[in-house]
């Protein structure tokens, strides 16, 4: 009677809690979590979150924690428990291993004992001439190999389980203010304020395709980056005596600026997954990047751009460089911290170090990164939470083999909207200063007039469907 009390105590509890204790003692808690469908057994130092129908393990991992009688306690408790939800609810994993079992049995029905000892073979002898066998035969390992290959199919591609949603991102950087918005307005003007030159780092742009799994991310993401400089160069301006007479010039015979402009073209595959427990994670990047002065995107934009009102300033391209590619691999380890989260927002942080191998000597470095969010929980008309505004503020910095020094710093805001049942849109802009390597070997001239370099003006725009 008191099993059954506590059998039915179990059931309602699940039905309106979202997360059950079912052990607690100074070392460890095990729980259920009735939002994701999982145990999880936490010791103080990790989280680990088990599928439902993986309960046997949970048990296994709180053995060296448990003294005495506990451990058969925390048996009964855990077991109980998982019963009353096979009743109540089971999983498509739990549904087709009863299936499996059920098979077996099926078929034993139908084999008759043949054996020279019955006795030995432990059967259970039915009223008529069929048996019902328990013995360890070839097709229960049949069975069992079935249930493993549905285990690991459910864990997914790469370890990483089902897949939970996809994402498309298209961000943009530019040193002038809304891309130049500011200028054509008349709100702003042209290498005043927070209005840029043109020089340095002057424009970027990063197309990215996200897949979301239970247990980490992949991506991959298409970039461009272009930096410009001012390179006057010798002109013959006029001849005497037959002689040419040459000068160091700015701009050619049509009025346009001499410039050298460098574009980098980049294609990265990242594998994002956490080690075990929700907090920590891996990160593995591939990248291929192509340096060009002639053919490269960033430049393509530049020109369309400035061509298309003849107010803008013009350049004239100069050849000063090979094209050459260079491969590179970045590993980081992070770990993401919950500062503090209620029903309407949630406060986070995001740390991490990783480091990168290349084939060129400049691709070599060490990183570490931080950041700091605030989430402002909305809504969908199906009552699902989600994060409707966003506010981060982040840093970077890398350090090179050849001992140059990156430091990136800035504020990033984002506002979601729901706009199907699970499917959401947003927008996203940044401020940021960016003192890395290639900005500042292109944009000497600028540090050395303002002090500094031109802050990058962020805008992007993203959708997301969660399945």
């Amino acid at each position: 009677m008191k099993k059954l009390i506590f059998f039915l105590f179990l059931i309602c509890h699940s039905a309106f809690a979202d997360e059950l204790i079912l052990f607690h003692n100074n070392q460890i808690k095990i729980s259920y979590d009735e939002k994701s469908k999982s145990y999880l057994f936490n010791d103080k130092k990790k989280n680990i979150s088990f599928p439902r129908h993986a309960y046997k393990e949970v048990i296994d991992l709180a053995l060296p924690y448990l003294p005495g009688n506990d451990y058969e306690k925390v048996k009964e408790v855990v077991t109980t428990h998982s019963l009353s939800l096979r009743l109540s609810n089971p999983t498509p994993e739990e549904e087709l291993q009863q299936a499996f079992k059920t098979q077996s049995l099926a078929l034993s029905l139908l084999e008759t004992n043949n054996g020279p000892c019955p006795s030995a073979s432990k059967v259970l002898t039915g009223p008529s001439q069929y048996t019902i066998d328990f013995k360890e035969t070839d097709k229960n390992k049949d069975v069992d190999h079935a249930i493993v290959k549905t285990e690991l199919a459910k864990k997914g591609f790469f370890l990483m389980g089902e897949i939970l949603g996809v994402g498309y991102e298209l961000n943009s950087s530019n040193d002038n203010f809304l891309h130049g918005g500011g200028i054509a307005l008349g709100i702003t003007k042209f290498n005043h304020g927070i209005d840029g030159d043109d020089r340095g780092k002057t424009f970027g742009l990063v197309n990215k395709i996200n897949l979301e799994f239970e247990k980490g991310n992949i991506s991959l993401k298409n970039t461009t980056q272009g930096y410009g400089r001012v390179k006057p160069q010798r002109r013959t301006v006029y001849t005497y005596n037959g002689t040419p007479i040459e000068q160091i010039v700015s701009y050619d015979d049509q009025g346009k600026y001499y410039q050298e402009f460098l574009t980098i073209d980049g294609l990265e595959l990242e594998v994002k997954r956490e080690l075990g427990s929700s907090d920590f994670y891996v990160k593995v990047i591939g990248k291929r990047e192509v340096f060009d002065d002639n053919n490269g995107l960033a430049k393509k934009i530049q020109e369309g751009w400035h061509s298309m009102d003849k107010r803008n300033i013009q350049y004239h391209y100069v050849d000063y460089k090979e094209k050459t590619i260079r491969y590179s691999g970045f590993t980081e380890l992070g770990r993401n911290f919950t500062i503090k989260e209620t029903d309407k927002y949630k406060v986070s942080s995001d740390l991490a170090a990783g480091a990168q191998f290349s084939n060129e000597r400049e691709g070599q470095y060490v990183s570490a990164r931080g950041d700091l969010k605030v989430e402002w929980k909305g809504t969908t008309d199906e009552g699902k939470s989600f994060a409707s505004w966003e506010g981060r503020v982040y840093w970077d910095g890398k350090v090179y083999r050849d001992k140059e020094k990156d430091q990136n710093y800035g504020i990033e805001v984002t506002k979601r909207w729901s706009v199907s049942k699970n499917g959401f849109i947003y927008l996203q802009a940044a401020v940021a200063q960016e003192d890395e390597r290639y900005a500042r070997e292109y944009g000497a001239k600028e540090i050395s007039n303002k002090g500094h370099l031109d802050m990058q003006h962020k805008l992007g725009i993203g959708f997301e469907y969660k399945f």
